[in-house]
């Protein structure tokens, strides 16, 4: 909560010569595990990171993280995206979505596609001046397959950066807040 309210008055961040700024204005606070040690804690969590040996290797590093919001009184839908789908020549990451709260429909889950992230990277756009400013044609978009993937707060879900996801627009008064972490392996 500390943060978020830091965040959205707009004072001053004693790190934005050395990180990404943050998106407040679109509910995405960037590298919180470099500005904030109890968010290491998370993104070191050993059931996270035993999970993703099977698909990453021994070697894994942190790639980017962040705490992923809906603002209220804005606009907060997510489109339909793969993470990093402009850099499709890099090696391949996962993402642990670990929510801070209760995620659900009404307050903004996310909307996944099972199974998209075997199609691999999909034709997109860019919507310059926007966090998810990359997006997934709307004709490589099957609406009628997503799912919501309600959780309680605390777990975690683990994905391919291939998955279709998004969220719809929300402006519930509970809060839906989310720590973000993407990892890639050395080899």
């Amino acid at each position: 909560d500390e943060i978020v309210a830091y965040a959205e008055e707009g004072l001053e961040d004693p790190f934005w010569r050395y990180y990404l700024r943050h998106r407040n204005d679109q509910g995405v606070l960037y590298d919180l595990y470099q500005r904030h040690p109890e968010f290491q804690m998370l993104a070191k969590n050993p059931q996270v990171l035993n999970t993703l040996t099977g698909v990453l290797g021994e070697d894994i590093f942190l790639y980017e993280n962040s705490l992923v919001y809906k603002p209220s009184g804005r606009a907060n839908a997510v489109p339909w995206h793969q993470d990093f789908l402009s850099r499709p020549d890099e090696p391949m990451k996962y993402n642990a979505w670990i929510t801070l709260d209760p995620v659900t429909e009404a307050n903004g889950t996310l909307k996944v596609i099972p199974g998209s992230h075997r199609q691999g990277y999909l034709p997109w756009k860019r919507i310059k001046g926007e966090t998810h400013h990359d997006r997934v044609l709307e004709e490589y978009v099957k609406e009628e397959d997503a799912v919501y993937v309600e959780m309680a707060a605390g777990d975690a879900l683990i994905f391919d950066a291939r998955l279709l996801h998004s969220s719809d627009e929300c402006h519930s008064d509970d809060p839906r807040r989310a720590y973000r972490i993407s990892y890639q392996g050395f080899d």
